[in-house]
């Protein structure tokens, strides 16, 4: 682990964090799309659960930036985190579509929160690994991460 984040337990729990809260978010894009398959869902429905996936992180990123911006990272992040949990285990402990629509509402505001959250100490840990004068490559590297992104999730609809 060393060899990939020095000696920055912050970046490494930054990017642990990060990388378990996509799981979670991809794994639940599949998963309720099949239980809401199996509980009979016509494909419109099945399309709008999966359209709460790309439109509730378009128009809630700022809000999330702004809240983190307020009271810190660290209880949106936790938040974002317990939201998961919550998010994931409705299905498990209820059945219906309108819980699935819940847990996806739940999971999706869980995962921008904590990813939005999470982007102000990874710049700050890159700044303080790299220097200030790094800024051009700092944004060269976030339009790298975004392109990914995007890639990313077009490949994963593409997939479909």
């Amino acid at each position: 682990m060393t060899r990939f984040f020095g000696r920055n337990p912050t970046l490494a729990a930054l990017v642990t964090l990060g990388t378990i809260n996509h799981v979670v978010l991809s794994g639940s894009r599949v998963t309720v799309t099949l239980q809401a398959l199996r509980e009979g869902a016509s494909t419109a429905t099945v399309g709008v659960i999966l359209a709460l996936y790309a439109l509730l992180p378009m128009f809630c990123a700022v809000a999330a930036g702004r809240l983190s911006d307020r009271i810190g990272i660290r209880k949106p992040m936790l938040a974002a985190s317990m939201g998961l949990i919550v998010g994931v285990s409705l299905p498990l402990m209820f059945s219906g579509l309108p819980i699935l629509f819940v847990s996806a509402c739940v999971i999706v505001l869980s995962f921008i929160v904590g990813q939005v959250s999470a982007w102000a100490p990874a710049s700050e840990t890159v700044v303080s690994l790299v220097g200030d004068s790094a800024a051009p490559q700092r944004s060269r590297a976030r339009r790298r991460i975004s392109q990914q992104k995007e890639l990313d999730g077009n490949l994963h609809s593409a997939a479909r």
